[in-house]
């Protein structure tokens, strides 16, 4: 059993973030067989995460490089207290992975590096990088639905540039909206009426609630963007700006220098242009952030510690009725419908009147699997009371080199991740389709208990543990 640390700080003056990701990571890495750890110092905010989520943890060791503990296998440094020098340092004796958020790097170490410009801001570096690899809450993923544009999130971060923002955007869009402010303490200049409060477990259940939101430029704006909220993401300190800028530029927010100030007049020109973009500000984000990235990560940050290549990603994004042409091609192609207990092909004004029922159906999730932007597949989610219902499609260019199992259980550990409550996937497979049977197999799926149709085996998967519900 590999045994990792993860070298963090947080507090008030540095916030949770970075506590919060690692936290992740260590959750999605424990799902892969790792004993880890964390290792610094935690107060506030980041010491309830530290809490919650149970996870052994110790203070910094002393005249160790990076403050790595003895008896570890591998370090992941978190911080941007540390200096480059010291990273290294610690990388000339153990295997080395650093989250950067910048443009520059540690020599000689893993870089992880999530941002969707991270490729080009990095581009020598090795390890995984872009968005696919955000480790974020992924009940963020489960957050997405259908929204108005009354009810605003607003959570601006903390210290007095956060407070100012904060205040700003409760005078510009108090009257208009419903406000709910995500604060520890009641808001500064916050008048009676806005609601407000400390979300223990963190923001997945108002990001459901949530039509719009203002937001700090911190990694709660990427989690807006995998939920599909429509955001104005307001820069608060000097680190934030990159990423302000590179969501503003992917078309998934609307970026708001704050670090000289802001003020009620400002906010309400910005949000304008949110409510004018509010349909492409909610379609871009999930398509760039699916939810999976913390499991990537970890698979990505594994390898580099073995000194192996990942496999390249599989992206799980919302389908939409721009996707209707190929999946009806799918779905009409002859060794589909011989799988399928429906043999008949479907016509496109058929075909139309299922996808609109299936998107506007929240126990229904349609994803379209894509391989470096291109479709190969696409997974079916049905929700009943006792269990869900899970279906797949292979390209018929992609089938026969395995993508089938890797699909159903990336898949799978995605939606059971994003969906706490839920806790058992079935799969209704004819018996003649020897293959299909055998990818679910490969992915974890075993023979269950109950009816099936008739010539069907019901196969049926449970994680082992929902780990990642714990971060928070």
């Amino acid at each position: 059993m590999k045994r990792i640390a993860f070298r963090c700080d947080g507090d008030d003056r540095l916030g949770a973030g970075h506590v919060a990701r690692c936290l992740r990571l260590a959750a999605a890495m424990e799902r892969r067989g790792a004993l880890c750890e964390l290792v610094g110092s935690y107060a506030g905010a980041a010491a309830e995460l530290v809490q919650a989520a149970g996870i052994a943890n110790r203070p910094a060791e002393a005249g160790s490089p990076a403050g790595w503990p003895p008896g570890v296998d591998a370090l992941v440094v978190d911080s941007y207290e540390l200096p480059h020098a010291e990273v290294q340092a610690a990388g000339r004796e153990l295997p080395v992975a650093a989250v950067v958020d910048g443009d520059a790097a540690p020599d000689g170490v893993a870089v992880l590096s999530y941002h969707p410009d991270a490729a080009s801001r990095l581009p020598s570096a090795r390890g995984p990088r872009g968005p696919d690899y955000a480790p974020l809450d992924p009940r963020c993923a489960a957050a997405r639905g259908a929204r108005g544009s009354r009810r605003v999130l607003v959570t601006a971060g903390g210290g007095e540039a956060g407070n100012a923002a904060l205040a700003a955007a409760i005078e510009a869009l108090g009257s208009e909206h419903e406000l709910f402010v995500a604060a520890r303490t009641r808001p500064l200049e916050a008048p009676e009426g806005i609601a407000w409060g400390w979300q223990e477990g963190g923001l997945a259940e108002r990001l459901a609630w949530a039509d719009l939101a203002v937001s700090a430029a911190g990694s709660t704006a990427y989690e807006l963007a995998c939920a599909g909220v429509p955001a104005l993401c307001v820069v608060v300190a000097d680190n934030q700006l990159q990423v302000a800028q590179a969501l503003g530029a992917g078309g998934m927010a609307v970026a708001l220098d704050g670090r000289r100030g802001i003020d009620a007049g400002v906010v309400g020109r910005a949000w304008q242009a949110v409510l004018a973009r509010q349909a492409e500000l909610a379609a871009v984000g999930p398509a760039t952030f699916d939810g999976y990235g913390a499991f990537r990560a970890a698979d990505g940050l594994l390898a580099a510690f073995d000194g192996r290549e990942p496999e390249p990603p599989l992206r799980y994004r919302p389908a939409s009725r721009h996707d209707s042409e190929i999946l009806l091609r799918w779905r009409n192609d002859p060794e589909v419908r011989a799988a399928s207990h429906s043999q008949a092909e479907i016509s496109a004004a058929e075909h139309e009147a299922w996808l609109a029922s299936v998107l506007g159906d929240p126990d229904r999730t349609l994803l379209v699997v894509e391989a470096a932007g291109r479709p190969v597949g696409t997974v079916r989610f049905d929700r009943h009371p006792e269990c869900a219902v899970i279906s797949v499609t292979i390209a018929p260019g992609d089938r026969g080199r395995g993508l089938g199992s890797r699909v159903i259980a990336e898949a799978s550990e995605l939606y059971l991740s994003s969906r706490p409550d839920v806790v058992l996937l079935h799969a209704e497979i004819r018996e003649n389709n020897r293959a299909s049977v055998a990818a679910f197999e490969r992915a974890g799926y075993v023979a269950a208990d109950g009816s099936a149709t008739a010539g069907s085996r019901l196969l049926a998967y449970t994680h082992p543990d929902q780990a990642t519900a714990r971060t928070g």
